[in-house]
């Protein structure tokens, strides 16, 4: 590249599935991998509960920031610090804040959504150096486009949104956008409320997807034309386009053993998670056999797929499948599963703060990993890191990625198959999903070693994604 790009990436969260909220979680992925390419890398984040600095924290406050909602003023402290690969990081403190692990969780998600748009926009306009590029990771950052435009932002500054799809419309109170005043507000609104995708795509210079078919159907004429965002995507011509969700191939590697128990493999030599399975058993002090080991992965709530996953329970537990449940989750549903736990001590296994070691070993000697949400989490990539381990996933269709092909056991299978996909979010299709799952992993078929090697080279490495994204700056500048 001509000359290092300064870039701003904005966050409102990380990926909760995996690890605690940590500066090494916030910096591993993207930002990280940018900032390999030769880009001068910054973050900025809400510090909110869970966020951990480390045993000695070093943060200065930088800046001291206010805005203006809804009549009162929010004082924004602006701390610097850096995590283990050097990225700076700016984290926004603010009590509305500090209550919550996601902004758009809990009471008052609007108004604290609103306030830090705003705030990022205040940050990136107060700094003493300007960034050529603003990075906005997810649709809750779209007002964070509408405040710059309007405050007359520097035109050699590009806004880059990184969003999920083009049905997620990021919806929050209106009243709370007016109280913004931004100009012609009257353009975001939907139904009542005020559309963040709007924001992004009436303001960004470019708009990131991640995958090709989720661009087309931005651009599909029958895609919400109640909604205005049909022609506003015809408007964006070039600026919309799809770069792949990637998996950091570095962090997510089977050929690496994470335990000296669990060995390594790669697709040429599949057949090792066999002996993985019993290996992990014993750690787990679950009874051990020939049976397949299935692992739930998402966040164990209700939108995590957890009721779909109790409506056949005891068809798992009849073929003597071993349940490993590893990730955060509702309280309501961390105590059924631990109920569970106390039924089928044989069988099932509960890991409600896994490390990333954890999941590690868990992928590297589950056959399959259920995901049984009905919608895809956009920062979730953990489908995308079980498929790196040979784990076969069993998943909703409406969540799946661009890497991601299904089939369905009892048709003719296609040979680039790497996942077992519903098409009818039910009890019946999941369960019969899981049941074609089961049946293919059980005695390691040559269709089961097929679809496992083919999961395994299916993504996309992070660095390739990350270069994917600076060709494009470049291009736009």
């Amino acid at each position: 590249m001509s000359q290092k790009r300064r870039i701003l990436y904005a966050l409102t969260h990380v990926d909760l599935g995996i690890t605690q909220f940590s500066l090494s979680r916030l910096t591993r992925d993207m930002p990280a991998s940018l900032c390999k390419h030769g880009s001068e890398v910054s973050i900025v984040a809400p510090k909110t509960k869970d966020l951990y600095l480390g045993k000695d924290p070093v943060a200065r406050r930088l800046l001291e920031l206010t805005v203006k909602v809804k009549k009162k003023r929010y004082g924004i402290s602006v701390l610097e610090t850096r995590d283990q690969n050097k990225v700076r990081v700016f984290l926004l403190e603010c009590p509305l804040f500090e209550k919550d692990t996601m902004l758009a969780d809990g009471k008052n998600a609007s108004l604290k959504l609103a306030v830090y748009n705003a705030a990022v926009a205040a940050f990136a306009e107060a700094y003493p150096v300007s960034f050529d590029t603003l990075v906005l990771q997810g649709v809750q950052m779209g007002l964070v486009a509408a405040i710059l435009k309007q405050n007359g932002k520097p035109s050699q500054t590009k806004i880059v949104a990184l969003v999920e799809n083009a049905t997620d419309l990021g919806l929050i109170d209106l009243d709370v956008v007016d109280a913004l005043k931004i100009e012609a507000s009257d353009k975001l609104a939907h139904d009542g409320k005020c559309a963040l995708l709007k924001s992004i795509y009436l303001n960004a210079d470019l708009i990131v997807m991640p995958s090709q078919s989720a661009v087309e159907e931005a651009r599909d004429p029958k895609h919400g034309p109640e909604t205005g965002l049909e022609s506003m995507a015809r408007d964006i011509g070039k600026a919309l386009c799809a770069i792949p969700m990637t998996v950091a191939h570095a962090i997510w590697d089977a050929t690496h053993a994470s335990d000296d128990r669990i060995a390594a493999y790669d697709a040429d030599n599949i057949e090792v998670k066999m002996a993985n399975r019993n290996a992990l058993r014993r750690q787990l002090n679950l009874k051990t056999s020939e049976q397949p080991v299935f692992a739930v992965l998402p966040t164990l709530d209700q939108k995590g797929g957890i009721d779909l996953v109790a409506d056949i329970l005891d068809d798992l537990m009849e073929r003597d499948i071993s349940l490993i449940f590893a990730g955060k989750g509702d309280p309501q549903y961390i105590k059924a599963i631990s109920e569970w736990v106390k039924e089928f001590p044989q069988n099932i296994s509960l890991n409600a703060e896994p490390s990333v070691i954890d999941l590690k070993k868990i992928l590297a000697s589950s056959d399959v990993v259920l995901f049984p949400q009905e919608q895809r989490v956009a920062v979730d990539t953990l489908p995308l890191v079980a498929l790196r381990y040979g784990c076969v996933p069993v998943i909703y269709a409406d969540a799946t990625s661009s890497f991601i092909q299904g089939t369905v056991f009892s048709r003719a299978p296609h040979h680039e198959d790497n996942a077992f996909v519903f098409k009818n979010y039910d009890e019946r299709d999941f369960f019969e999903a899981c049941m074609d799952a089961y049946e293919t992993v059980t005695d390691y078929s040559e269709y089961h070693q097929t679809l496992a090697a083919n999961a395994m080279v299916a993504t996309m490495d992070l660095s390739e994604g990350a270069g994917l994204l600076l060709e494009m700056l470049e291009n736009l500048s």
